[in-house]
């Protein structure tokens, strides 16, 4: 596994050689010239021309253009393809088409800068799919991820104190939250009951009253059973409550599958730049198969190490446990959970390496069963 991540970070450090893709914009215009560069020169800005019914872009003949339009009431020349063209080489036709309200963007993943409509202009900005490809992909990551990712951390680290109240309340409660849960199941079912009575439903409501009547029997009826799962239930809560290790351990694992992801972006990014080609005046992503060993072994090396970080979550959380359970009640302390980080990285570590890498080899074979 060592071997695996050097291999790794080496990968990581060429992706940052000097390529074409880190000098060129990787948007092109409707016939393969970037922006920015060449034939294009000041013009760095992609930009899709309106199609016919004014709601919705021309995705497959854009233009590079100096400055991204802001208002209506302007227009320029756009190309539209010859449907009735024949041979490999396209037609193009040349018309003017309205402007619409749009704003500078910079895509996250591609090395270049588009015009993006305003939200409110009326114009379906995610219809957009770029020529020869799809970056849409891209322009929903941006928005979501990179354009809201301090809301993404709030909304995480919210969760998080939401389940630690809610898991400190449970210590103490479990036995109330199951009862009330129970009572506002039976309350639910009756008013269903009642609604299809009202609508003339007598046969559904009498089996909606049979469920809930069979629900009440079998919950009086192993009272004892739930009140001893409801105990281990109390139990587990204080566990958790009782180690810093177990209540912290979820962000911590969260902070390392954010850094896992960041540097699979980045490293991609730079291997995507590295793929890019020059013919006369025309850009092309043509990766080389070396190339493409490398993403692909990024993207299995991703795997992998998230799996390991997975598998060692669970080790910790076990061991911590059966060890809080193991002492007795004077004998522990806030740093009993500790110890399973040193008997993880001492002795089990290759073991949580080779055993993730086996799940991750068996996963697909798995996935492809459970549909069968």
């Amino acid at each position: 596994f060592a071997t695996a991540v050097a291999v790794l970070i080496w990968i990581a450090s060429q992706a940052w050689r000097p390529c074409l893709g880190r000098h060129i914009s990787w948007l092109q215009d409707y016939t393969h010239r970037p922006c920015g560069s060449g034939a294009n020169l000041g013009r760095p800005y992609l930009f899709f021309c309106l199609a016919d019914d004014h709601t919705q872009v021309n995705p497959f003949d854009p233009i590079c253009i100096s400055e991204c339009p802001t208002v209506w009431n302007t227009s320029r020349a756009c190309p539209t393809r010859d449907a009735n063209a024949k041979g490999l080489a396209w037609k193009f036709t040349w018309s003017n088409k309205s402007d619409y309200p749009t704003e500078p963007y910079d895509l996250p993943l591609e090395h270049g800068s588009m015009c993006k409509p305003i939200f409110g202009s009326g114009v379906e900005w995610s219809t957009y799919t770029l020529t020869g490809g799809s970056l849409e992909t891209a322009l929903y990551a941006q928005l979501i991820v990179f354009t809201h990712w301090h809301t993404i951390v709030a909304c995480c680290a919210a969760s998080i104190a939401v389940s630690l109240l809610y898991t400190r309340f449970l210590s103490q409660n479990a036995g109330i939250i199951f009862w009330v849960g129970l009572a506002l199941l039976m309350l639910l079912l009756s008013m269903w009951s009642v609604v299809a009575v009202s609508k003339g439903n007598t046969l559904f409501a009498l089996v909606i009253a049979a469920a809930g009547l069979l629900i009440v029997w079998l919950a009086l009826r192993e009272r004892d059973t739930i009140d001893r799962a409801l105990t281990c239930v109390e139990l587990a809560c204080r566990c958790v409550l009782n180690m810093p290790v177990l209540q912290y351990m979820a962000l911590l694992v969260a902070c390392l599958r954010l850094a896992l992801f960041a540097f699979v972006y980045y490293c991609a990014r730079g291997l995507f730049a590295c793929g890019w080609t020059m013919t006369g005046r025309r850009s092309a992503f043509h990766p080389g198969l070396i190339l493409r060993a490398r993403m692909c072994y990024v993207v299995l090396m991703a795997v992998w190490v998230n799996a390991v970080i997975s598998a060692c979550l669970t080790f910790v959380v076990v061991y911590a446990a059966q060890v809080w359970y193991g002492k007795g009640a004077l004998r522990k302390s806030s740093y009993v959970g500790l110890s399973a980080l040193g008997v993880l990285c001492r002795n089990h570590l290759g073991s949580m390496c080779v055993g993730s890498l086996m799940s991750v080899a068996v996963q697909p074979a798995r996935v492809a069963f459970n549909f069968l």
